[in-house]
This record gives C-alpha cells, sequence and structure tokens, in this order.
C-alpha cells in the first residue's frame, strides 16, 4: 500500500517552481493569469472556470501555457474533445487522460519532467450525460488517498503532474475542486479585441476611421460585456461605420443595456444635480467627493499627502419619496460616472450555492466597469432576512466593498434602516450616512420651483407660494406629483384649482409619525440630516449650490 498526498510536491512541481514560478508571472499581463497558472504550478489537480465564455478561456489557458513554454517547456495541452471517452469503460484517471493524451496527439507523455494540462470544454454536457463524471472527478482531486499501487484507475490527478481543467456555467460545490469565476474582460483585452476587428474592417474599407479618444470612448462603453458580446457589438458598430460613414456609440450602450439586464444588472440615466430640490447638507458632502474623485483621476498630487483616500460609498435613509434615489442619479451626472443599478430580486436562486455565484459574478461586472456608480435601492430586501444565504450575501459584499480595487462609488438607500444588519452600519463601512427628513420651507420653495420649470414657461408667483405654504409634511415627490396634476389639468382645461389638487393629495406623513420620529433619531447613531434650513429664498441660486 502506498499513500501519496496532493500536498506534497512530486519532482515536475519542484522543479517547476524553482525554475520558472516567478519569470512566467513577470511575463503574464493579466491577473487571471497569474492566478490560473499559480494553481497550476502549485499542483492543483482539478480547476473548474465558472463562464459562459467557452472561446476567450480556451485562448487564455493557450496564452498562458504558450507564455510559460517560453521560459521553461514543460507544459503539454489536451483539448478534449466531447466524444472523447474513458478508455476501456474506466472512470477517468491519470493514468487513463495520460493514455488520451498519447492517442490525440501522437505524442509522449513524462509525468517526472512534464505537467500535463486537460481543458475539458465540455463538462456540462458530460454531466448530463454521465452520473459517473463528477464523482470521479472528485475522487481525483482528493488532497490524500490510500492507493493500491496495482490499481492504475485509482491513481490521482496530481501523482503523475496532471491539472484537469474544465469550463463550465456552474459551480463544482466542492471543496477538493478549486471554483473560479471567470472576470468580465479588462480593458487591455476589450483594446486588443477592437484593434482586431477595426484591423479587418479597415482593410475592407480604408477609408474607416477611429481616432484614439474615439476607440477609448468605445472600450468605455463596453466595459461589463463578455468578450464574444464586446466583439459583437464592436463588428456592429464598424460595420454601421463603413455603411453610413458615421459613429454611433450609443449602439453599443443599447446592447450593453439588454445584456446587464439578463445578469440582474441595469444602466441607470444619471440627471442634472439641479433637478434635486434642498438637501443642501448632502450637495455640499457630494461637491466634496467630486472633488476628491477629480483629483484621483488626474492624479493630482497635494503637497505633503502620500495617497489620496479613495471614496467608498453612501448610505442613504428615510421616507420613501424623499430624494434618496434621485440623488444616486444625479450623482452620475456629478461624478462623470454611469450609474448601474442592482437588481436584489435577481441575486437569490433556489438551487444551492447558486445565489451566491451569482452575486459573486455581478460584483465582478460592476468592478470591471469601473470608474462607475453602484446603486443598490431598498437595500434591506436583500440583507435584513437573517436566513443563512442572506447572511453569506453580507459577508461578500462587505468583503468587497472593503477590498474592491476599482473605482466603484456605491449608494445604497433603505427604507426601513431598523431592519439593516448591525455590521454593515458599523464605522468605517461607508463614507458617510445620511437621513432624509421632510422638506423645509425653503426646500419646498426650491422644490416646487424645480417642478413648475419643468412644465410651465412661466406661471403666477402666488402659483408657487401657495404650493409652499400648504404643502408641510408633503414629501418631495408628493409635490412633484401635485404640479404634475396641475399640468395636466391646466393643459386640457385652460384652468386649475391648486388648492383643491392639493387637498386630493394626502401626505404620507400623516401615516408614518413613529416612522419619522425613529427617523430623526439616527443622528444619535451618526447619521447626517441631508436637510438643512436656508435663511432667505435669496440665498437659492439657480445652480443649487449655496
Amino acid at each position: 500500500m502506498n499513500i501519496l498526498n496532493r500536498n506534497t510536491p512530486n519532482p515536475v512541481q519542484t522543479e517547476t517552481t524553482r525554475l520558472i514560478g516567478n519569470e512566467i508571472l513577470r511575463n503574464l499581463k493579466y491577473k487571471i493569469e497569474k492566478d490560473i497558472i499559480e494553481r497550476i504550478i502549485n499542483g492543483e489537480p482539478v480547476i473548474n472556470i465558472i463562464t459562459e465564455e467557452h472561446g476567450r478561456s480556451v485562448r487564455l489557458l493557450k496564452r498562458i501555457i504558450e507564455e510559460a513554454n517560453k521560459i521553461q517547456n514543460i507544459f503539454r495541452v489536451l483539448i478534449l474533445p466531447f466524444n472523447v471517452r474513458p478508455i476501456n469503460g474506466e472512470p477517468f484517471s491519470a493514468s487513463n487522460l495520460i493514455e488520451i493524451y498519447k492517442s490525440e496527439t501522437k505524442k509522449t507523455f513524462n509525468p517526472q519532467k512534464e505537467k500535463l494540462i486537460i481543458i475539458d470544454t465540455n463538462a456540462d454536457q458530460r454531466l448530463k450525460v454521465d452520473p459517473y463524471f463528477l464523482p470521479a472527478l472528485i475522487h481525483q482531486s482528493l488532497p490524500n488517498i490510500e492507493i493500491n499501487t496495482q490499481s492504475q484507475s485509482l491513481l490521482p490527478f496530481s501523482s503523475l503532474s496532471i491539472t484537469y481543467i474544465t469550463i463550465s456555467k456552474q459551480k463544482f460545490d466542492v471543496d477538493t475542486i478549486f471554483n473560479y469565476i471567470l472576470p468580465p474582460p479588462t480593458e487591455e483585452e476589450l483594446r486588443e479585441s477592437l484593434e482586431i476587428s477595426y484591423s479587418l474592417f479597415k482593410e475592407k474599407d480604408p477609408s474607416i476611421n477611429l481616432t484614439e479618444q474615439e476607440k477609448k470612448k468605445i472600450i468605455h462603453e463596453a466595459k461589463g460585456l463578455h468578450l464574444f458580446q464586446a466583439e459583437r457589438a464592436f463588428s456592429s458598430l464598424l460595420r454601421t461605420l463603413s455603411m453610413e460613414k458615421k459613429l454611433d456609440i450609443s449602439k453599443i450602450t443599447e446592447y450593453k443595456k439588454q445584456e446587464l439586464l439578463k445578469a440582474g444588472l441595469e444602466l441607470v440615466k444619471p440627471i442634472d444635480i439641479n433637478q434635486v430640490g434642498g438637501l443642501h447638507n448632502l450637495k455640499e458632502y457630494l461637491y466634496k467627493i467630486q472633488k476628491t474623485f477629480e483629483k484621483i483621476r488626474t492624479e493630482e498630487q497635494v503637497p505633503g499627502v502620500k495617497e489620496i483616500p479613495k471614496p467608498k460609498g453612501l448610505l442613504l435613509t428615510g421616507v420613501p419619496g424623499a430624494g434618496k434615489s434621485l440623488t444616486a442619479k444625479a450623482l452620475g451626472s456629478l461624478l462623470n460616472m454611469q450609474i448601474v443599478r442592482l437588481d436584489t430580486s435577481k441575486i437569490f436562486s433556489k438551487y444551492v450555492g447558486e445565489t451566491e455565484q451569482n452575486f459573486q459574478r455581478m460584483l465582478k461586472t460592476i468592478e470591471a466597469m469601473s470608474p462607475i456608480i453602484l446603486f443598490i435601492d431598498e437595500i434591506e430586501k436583500a440583507l435584513s432576512s437573517g436566513h443563512e444565504v442572506s447572511n453569506r450575501i453580507l459577508g461578500m459584499f462587505l468583503t468587497w466593498l472593503q477590498e474592491q480595487e476599482g473605482l466603484v462609488y456605491t449608494v445604497a438607500t433603505a427604507n426601513k434602516v431598523n431592519l439593516l444588519p448591525v455590521e454593515l452600519l458599523r464605522a468605517g463601512r461607508w463614507d458617510a450616512l445620511f437621513y432624509f427628513d421632510l422638506p423645509t420651507e425653503e426646500e419646498r420653495y426650491e422644490i416646487a420651483k424645480i417642478h413648475l420649470n419643468r412644465y410651465f414657461e412661466s406661471y403666477p408667483e402666488e402659483i408657487l407660494q401657495e404650493i409652499v405654504e400648504s404643502t408641510e409634511n408633503y414629501t418631495g415627490s408628493e409635490i412633484e406629483q401635485i404640479i404634475k396634476e396641475y399640468a395636466i389639468e391646466k393643459i386640457n382645461y385652460g384652468d386649475a384649482d391648486i388648492k383643491e389638487i392639493i387637498s386630493r393629495v394626502k401626505p404620507m406623513a400623516e401615516t408614518l409619525k413613529e416612522e419619522l420620529e425613529a427617523i430623526r433619531e439616527l443622528e444619535k447613531r451618526g447619521f447626517i440630516k441631508a436637510n438643512m434650513e436656508i435663511k432667505g429664498k435669496e440665498m437659492i441660486n439657480k445652480s443649487g449650490v449655496i
């Protein structure tokens, strides 16, 4: 009886690590390439790459092996055809795979000097037709196995220097199999793809031309797409440019909107901050964030400062209709960033492990779209249940919030902050916590003026005054609704009774007195009031800045 331990390096593994480890890592371009080659060098028996991008995954793996072989030519690769079955009906095993490699490539393989990498792009299909496929992989990936040396079919992959890489849409929920979610393509990958497409189209039509600035815009719009999706979008864009002689980058944006929706992410149209009335405490803070981002983007050197702290995000709470979502949308125009809304209902799945996988994929996509604003509306709906899965999602989110490396600014809103886990409110999680109270008289003046100006070229001053004086305890959205109804009646009937319209809209605050008191108590827990009393309407200028 012979005991083989996967964690004990075999001769080729030790030699590989000594000869090429650091040098290979220096030669590889992308983080994912380095992650995977390190796993291979360290003798990981089974790696499952979770993705829908089979073609990109294979190209990526081939490039990794090619670069590694430039340093030390010891890596051998077999892309396993689907019609290849284990020899003599045996389960996939180390010795079995070596024979398949020899048969398919007509080459030899020496496990003492070489490393064999099997790439299986058909893992999902094998799982459907072969009930023994996954159990065999699990068996071959176990770290410690007692093996009868007479039974070659039981030899684990690590014993014969084999790494079996599956490319699958699903996670293999087994501790001994390393699951790696393939992140969306980097900016460099997108540029490479665009340049290839551009060269091909330019060969056919030399008249088409893209400036460097236009290329940057195209790449920026393609962030968050799978590579095959980006390639389709680039081809469509260049075809239109060739036929119509005009560049329409909005086509990529529209294409991306549709693809992101499938993943539970929605591109949100930003609004001008001048469309948000009041909230001057919060606005003052947002302008400070804007200046910080400008310094980071331009890599401005600040005397005496070694590093500019990267802003994380805001948590906003308060009564519905107070302007929380509007603030998130206005931040997009203020920071000149796209906004992506995470649909919390798309996170959860009835299948074990799939919820975490969905959420992790969402976060990787968001980070790939950097610089970006992540908008999570009513975050308590996803994280307040206390269920085991919700707790795991919370843990993943908090870790990501602290460690993500992209320029992602997270804005989360909550109507019921008392439902949020205490871990989410801990100091340091967010740049600031704001609560929204009912608008003050000055804020109602500003809100009413914004919406009246939206519908009318001019209006009587007394209409504005009537709205301001008669809407105490109304939210911003309720004031907006009053003015919308006033505009509809005015347009249809030539006249409208503003007092009667106000009387028809019942303020929510009348039934939410206890909730309002609880919101105002949040100041004792470190929340900042978004609203601020302004003395004199003359202090409110058209830009919304005091």
